[in-house]
C-alpha cells in the first residue's frame, strides 16, 4: 500500500524555483540577468525591456509578457513593443521535475509493513522459550504453550526405560526443543528482513523529501537567493542489517550467524552522500536526477540483501549437514524393548502434552501466512527492485517456514500416537504376564494343600509372600526345591542389562 510521500506543495514550490532558475538562464550577457521584482521577471538593458509575469504558483501560469525595445536619436525617440510567451516553456520545466517526481510521490508505507512485522513478531514470540525485546523496545513474552509443553515432556518422561525409551527420548522427545529453535532461528531471518523492509521505507521517504528541498534551495541560489554548497547524506543505507539485527536483540537474537546470511560483507561501492550545488537549471536538474536515481540504486542494493538472506538461511537449512536439525523423523516403539513405565504420566504425554504442542505448532505455521504481503512494499516500477521489490522471496520464506513447521507438528502428532499404541501394548503384555502369574502361583497352591503331613516341603521355613509385581515386595523364598521362583518373581532385566 501506498501513501504520499512528497507533498504537492514541496513539488510545486521545486517547480517554481526551477522555472526561476530557468528564466535566469535565458538572458543574453549583454542585458543582464532577469531579476524578478513585483512578480514579474525584469530585464532592463541597452534599450530593451523586457517584462514577464511570474507564476504565482509552481502548478501553472505565468509566461505572458512584453518586450520595449526604445530607438533614440538627437530629436526622435521610437518605442517598439512587442508580446513575449514563455508558458511553454514553463510547462517544459513542470514537465521535467514532474518527470523526476513522479515516481517518488506515493511510496510503501511503513506503517502497514510495521502491521507484517508484528505478526512475524508473534511467530518468534509463540515459538520462543525465553522473553524478549523488540527493536521498539516492546517486551515481548515467551511462547508459554511451547515452553509448558517441553517442560512437561521433560519431566513425565524421565520414569521410561529401557533401550527403546532411551531412544524415543533421545531421538525424538528430546530432539523436539532444538528443532523448534532451528525454526526460531528462520523466523529471526524472515523477521528481520521485513523489520528492515520497514526501516528502509521510513529512510527513503525521509531521503527524497530532503532531496527536493535541497533541490529547491539549490534552484534559489541559481534564481539568484538561498545558500550555496548544498548536500544530503543518504539514510536508505544498512537497512535490513539493522533490521536483522534489531528484529529481536539480546539472547533470543544471537541464533542469528550474519555471515552464513551474507550481511557482513563489505558496504556496497554507492555514493553515500548527493551534492545538490549547481551553476544553472540545467546542471541543478542533472544533479536531481543523479541523486534519486543514486537512491532508487540503495534500495535495490538493500532489498537484494533482504532477498539473500531468507535465500541463504533456506538453504542452509537443505544442506546435508544440517537438514536433520530442522526435521523429526517419525519414531519407531517397539514395545517388547521396555523395562519400566509410568503409564500414568506417559498417557498424559500422549493424550494431552503432544497433542496440544502439535496444536500450538500448527497454529504458528499458519500466523506465517501473514507475515509479508507484495502490496506493502508495492511503488513505482523503476525503483528499487521493481514494483514489489523482494516480496516474492519474502513469500517463498513465509511458505518454507509454515511447511517445515507444520511437517514437526505431523511428526509430533504421529509420536503421540505411536507413544500410545507402544502404551496399549504394554498394557496388554503385562495384563497376560499377570495372568500367567496369577494362574501359575494357584496351580501351586493346590499341589502344596494335597501333601501328606510330614512331607519334606515342610522343612522349608515358612516367609510370608505379597502379591506378585508389587515394586516393594521382597523376593520370596522358593516353595519348592524344583522350581526357581526368585527367577520369576525377579521381574524382568535393567534398563543397563538390556542395552
Amino acid at each position: 500500500m501506498t501513501t504520499t510521500a512528497i507533498s504537492s506543495s514541496m513539488v510545486n514550490e521545486l517547480k517554481l524555483a526551477a522555472i526561476d532558475a530557468w528564466m535566469r538562464g535565458q538572458s543574453p550577457k549583454f542585458l543582464g540577468q532577469f531579476f524578478i521584482k513585483d512578480g514579474s521577471y525584469c530585464q532592463i538593458g541597452g534599450g530593451v525591456s523586457i517584462l514577464v509575469d511570474r507564476p504565482t504558483s509552481g502548478e501553472s501560469g505565468g509566461g505572458s509578457g512584453t518586450q520595449s525595445q526604445t530607438t533614440s536619436i538627437p530629436g526622435y525617440t521610437n518605442t517598439q513593443v512587442s508580446e513575449v510567451d514563455y508558458s511553454a516553456q514553463f510547462d517544459a520545466v513542470r514537465a521535467t521535475v514532474d518527470s523526476l517526481l513522479d515516481p517518488w510521490l506515493k511510496l510503501p508505507d511503513p506503517s502497514e509493513i510495521s502491521k507484517l512485522v508484528e505478526h512475524c513478531r508473534t511467530v518468534t514470540s509463540r515459538l520462543s522459550r525465553n522473553a524478549w525485546s523488540d527493536g521498539g523496545g516492546n517486551h515481548r513474552g515467551a511462547g508459554v504453550a511451547i515452553d509448558s509443553c517441553l517442560r512437561e515432556i521433560e519431566v513425565d518422561s524421565g520414569d521410561f526405560k529401557g533401550l527403546t525409551a532411551r531412544e524415543f527420548r533421545l531421538k525424538f522427545l528430546y530432539y523436539i526443543p532444538s528443532v523448534i529453535e532451528n525454526h526460531l532461528s528462520l523466523t529471526l531471518t524472515r523477521g528481520g528482513a521485513m523489520y528492515g523492509q520497514q526501516l528502509l521505507w521510513e529512510a527513503v521517504r525521509r531521503d527524497v523529501v530532503a532531496l527536493v528541498k535541497k533541490s529547491t534551495e539549490a534552484m534559489n541560489v541559481i534564481a539568484g537567493s538561498g545558500a550555496d554548497g548544498l548536500e544530503h547524506t543518504f539514510e536508505a543505507m544498512g537497512m535490513v542489517l539493522d533490521g536483522v539485527k534489531l528484529f529481536v536483540p539480546g539472547g533470543v537474537g544471537k541464533a542469528i550467524d550474519l555471515g552464513k546470511l551474507g550481511l557482513t560483507a563489505a558496504k556496497n561501492a554507492l555514493p553515500e552522500k548527493a551534492t545538490l550545488s549547481a551553476e544553472d537549471y540545467e546542471s541543478a536538474i542533472e544533479q536531481l536526477s543523479s541523486a534519486l536515481q543514486t537512491l532508487s540504486d540503495h534500495v535495490s542494493a538493500e532489498e537484494s540483501l533482504a532477498q539473500k538472506a531468507v535465500q541463504n538461511h533456506a538453504e542452509v537449512t537443505q544442506s546435508p549437514d544440517t537438514r536433520e536439525g530442522y526435521d523429526i523423523d517419525s519414531p519407531v516403539l517397539p514395545a517388547d524393548s521396555i523395562v519400566g513405565i509410568d503409564a500414568e504420566k506417559l498417557s498424559g504425554l500422549a493424550n494431552t502434552t503432544l497433542p496440544a504442542l502439535a496444536l500450538e505448532l500448527n497454529e504458528i505455521a499458519d500466523l506465517n501466512q501473514k507475515c509479508s504481503s507484495p502490496d506493502a512494499v508495492f511503488r513505482h516500477f523503476s525503483i528499487g527492485l521493481g514494483s514489489y521489490g523482494p516480496s516474492d522471496a519474502l513469500w517463498q520464506a513465509n511458505t518454507y517456514i509454515h511447511s517445515l513447521i507444520e511437517e514437526v507438528a505431523g511428526d509430533v502428532l504421529d509420536g503421540s500416537v505411536q507413544l500410545g499404541l507402544v502404551l496399549s501394548d504394554f498394557a496388554e503384555t503385562e495384563a497376560d504376564i499377570i495372568h500367567r502369574l496369577n494362574d501359575y502361583l494357584a496351580g501351586i497352591d493346590e499341589v502344596t494343600s494335597d501333601r501328606p503331613s510330614g512331607s519334606p516341603l515342610d522343612s522349608y521355613p515358612v516367609v510370608p509372600t505379597r502379591p506378585p509385581l508389587l515394586p516393594e515386595a521382597p523376593i520370596s523364598t522358593p516353595a519348592s526345591p524344583f522350581f526357581d521362583f526368585s527367577k520369576m518373581m525377579s521381574g524382568p532385566a535393567s534398563e543397563d542389562e538390556q542395552s
